[in-house]
């Protein structure tokens, strides 16, 4: 054998090793994931006495309602009852001391449950009468923060200026548009057209390529860019053939990605009248003056602006600081957790279709996620018991004001949602200061952003 083939024999030897090597890892990183922490087991047993006793009461109770061809009710032959309900006697009596002993042997060792307890029997001892049962249960683990320095976290902050309160008056303003015909006007933006229109592709005309005394508003964006394009500048009277290329995600997938070409007719053109913005315009929304109308507006941005900071900063914050906390939640926890994405994805579904899936999409599809925010769910929990947090009679009273500040009379509010959200409004006011906790420990950055950019748009 020459050197290079001895190398070349060396070189894939190693190779192999390695290769060897890595699936003995995650071979064992599989089987660590798949022991699960959180689980305990005991041992119970039920006596013997006690459950034929037990069986026999459940027996003679059903005996009472029991019937049969040629028996009265409740004079079934008791032979007879055992022999029709003896199994379901058995299984309930079963059930009942079984779960009476686990609870107390679980509460003996003190143990913090989280969910039921699985239960399966054991071979009972040589020459004992009494049932035996392994009961396997999740316990919340003893959770020991890790230390947060470490992550970075960034806080964001916005400001409501005159602008967003301008933009959102001119928002208002284009809500309340009228438009008048005007002869020979040409088609511009945020002008009204009606116009007619036929769509064909090969010569052949397609399903909702053609329509007519169809309105639309240039600029808003209901027309492709190419048909917008195309009718700006006609006026009423005139004709116009064009080409356009559907995109390649148009939502009718017969025509995604296909040219076709139009004939247009403008039908007419009507211009756009704005309302003037003055104590008249004000009043007209039930609000006595335009400084009064910019303060109502300020007021519910700024509402706005401090739930959407809270979101993203939450979010973002808890995402980041979970990566620190390595602890496995129990499956009941994540189990929970599924249900509830779920939930959430098929009302979403439904908000968007209108349509109910049945059947409900696959819950794997939620199990990565559900792991991850059960484990930020247990994070949080461990600050706020760590830490001794509290959400105090004026923490709670703050955060249902807050709530009931849009509304006419927000004392009122104030009062039936501490009432009757009590829980909620806690739960909510604790969170906040688990999340100033993190902050406070984490390297922390500010960062502001502008209304729009808070609100998804002009982002870069």
């Amino acid at each position: 054998m020459t050197e290079n083939q001895e190398a070349v024999k060396a070189e894939e030897t190693v190779q192999e090793e390695k290769a060897v090597a890595a699936t003995q890892e995650a071979a064992a990183e599989k089987k660590e994931e798949a022991v699960n922490p959180n689980l305990r087991t005991l041992e119970v047993t039920i006596d013997g006495k006690e459950f034929q006793d037990g069986v026999t009461k459940e027996l003679r109770r059903l005996s009472k309602k029991a019937k049969m061809p040629g028996f009265r009710p409740g004079h079934v032959p008791f032979a007879m009852v055992e022999a029709m309900y003896g199994q379901q006697a058995s299984a309930e009596v079963i059930n009942t001391l079984l779960e009476r002993e686990a609870n107390k042997a679980m509460r003996d060792g003190q143990y913090r449950v989280v969910g039921q307890f699985d239960a399966k029997p054991l071979a009972p001892a040589e020459g004992s009468k009494d049932l035996r049962f392994e009961v396997s249960f999740e316990v919340y683990p003893d959770i020991v923060l890790p230390d947060f320095s470490s992550v970075e976290l960034k806080r964001y902050l916005c400001t409501v200026d005159d602008e967003a309160v301008n933009k959102t008056i001119d928002t208002i303003v284009k809500q309340r548009v009228t438009f008048t015909k005007e002869e020979g006007r040409q088609a511009a933006a945020e002008d009204r057209l009606t116009v007619n229109f036929t769509g064909t592709i090969n010569g052949e005309e397609f399903q909702g390529g053609k329509a007519e005394g169809f309105s639309f508003v240039l600029g808003q964006g209901r027309m492709l860019p190419e048909f917008e394009d195309a009718a700006t500048g006609m006026a009423a009277g005139q004709k116009k053939t064009f080409s356009l290329t559907f995109p390649e995600n148009y939502g009718n997938k017969e025509l995604a990605g296909k040219e076709a070409q139009f004939e247009l007719e403008c039908v007419s053109v009507e211009a756009p009248h704005y309302p003037e913005v003055n104590d008249e315009f004000a009043k007209s929304l039930a609000v006595e003056s335009v400084e009064v109308l910019k303060t109502e507006i300020r007021s519910n941005i700024e509402r706005e602006v401090q739930e959407r900071l809270y979101d993203r900063n939450r979010t973002e914050a808890f995402n980041a600081a979970v990566e620190a906390f390595n602890y496995q939640a129990p499956a009941a926890i994540v189990h929970s957790e599924q249900e509830r994405l779920r939930e959430n994805f098929q009302q979403m579904l439904y908000g968007m279709t209108g349509q109910k899936n049945k059947e409900g999409a696959p819950l794997d599809l939620f199990l990565e996620p559900a792991k991850k925010q059960a484990r930020i769910g247990m994070m949080i929990t461990a600050i706020i018991d760590q830490n001794k947090l509290e959400a105090t009679d004026d923490d709670i009273k703050a955060r249902a004001s807050l709530l009931a500040a849009a509304y006419e009379q927000p004392e009122e509010v104030v009062e039936d949602l501490v009432k009757t959200q009590r829980n909620n409004l806690a739960s909510r006011v604790l969170e906040e200061k688990a999340l100033e906790f993190l902050f406070s420990k984490a390297k922390t950055t500010e960062e502001t952003l502008t209304f729009e950019q808070l609100s998804g748009m002009g982002r870069q």
